[in-house]
């Protein structure tokens, strides 16, 4: 923690720079110079409240290995387009998907007061959609058995440090102990 406020620190230096720099020649730092040029050196931030959600396909081995790699993408497609609009309408950020397993966060990047209760509301609304029989029949989510998809969830709600790190294919993520324990 102690580094990453040292690095946030010498970041809003540079920052600061840059804009007394900008300001000298008449110009002014835009949005997007600021996030391109926090894309340049990576950046993170700490929360101390935010939920984070896992959920993964049960059974998705077996769905792998009985249908086409082609077919799989459609599903996952079709399973992962209906976890966005869930997380949008509950309020969570997206953060990343792994193979079956999707992952959002509530109370960043915008800090949310009622995160656990938006996390749990997202998590039982992904249970509920894969129980919907008109649901599952529009999205084609079956398994090779033709039964519907049945997902798990864990979350766990704590302190986590989320940013962009690396200078190539930029990705927001997050990192800390209740990310392990929701993914568990």
């Amino acid at each position: 923690i102690q580094q990453l406020k040292e690095n946030q620190d010498d970041q809003i230096r540079q920052e600061a720079e840059l804009a007394r720099r900008g300001s000298d020649q008449g110009s002014v730092i835009t949005p997007s110079q600021r996030l391109s040029y926090q894309m340049s050196v990576g950046f993170a931030e700490a929360y101390d409240a935010v939920s984070i959600l896992f959920s993964d396909v049960v059974g998705f081995t077996s769905i792998g290995s009985s249908i086409e790699p082609e077919e799989l993408v459609q599903l996952l497609n079709e399973l992962f387009t209906l976890f966005d609009d869930i997380a949008e309408e509950c309020g969570l950020e997206k953060i990343k998907t792994i193979g079956d397993a999707y992952m959002a966060a509530a109370g960043l990047p915008t800090p949310n007061p009622m995160h656990t209760q938006a996390a749990a509301r997202m998590g039982l609304r992904m249970i509920e959609v894969l129980e919907d029989p008109s649901i599952v029949d529009d999205c084609g989510l079956v398994d090779h058995m033709g039964r519907p998809l049945r997902t798990r969830v864990g979350m766990h709600s704590g302190h986590c440090v989320a940013g962009v790190i690396g200078r190539k294919k930029f990705i927001y993520d997050v990192w800390g102990d209740c990310v392990n324990t929701a993914s568990r």
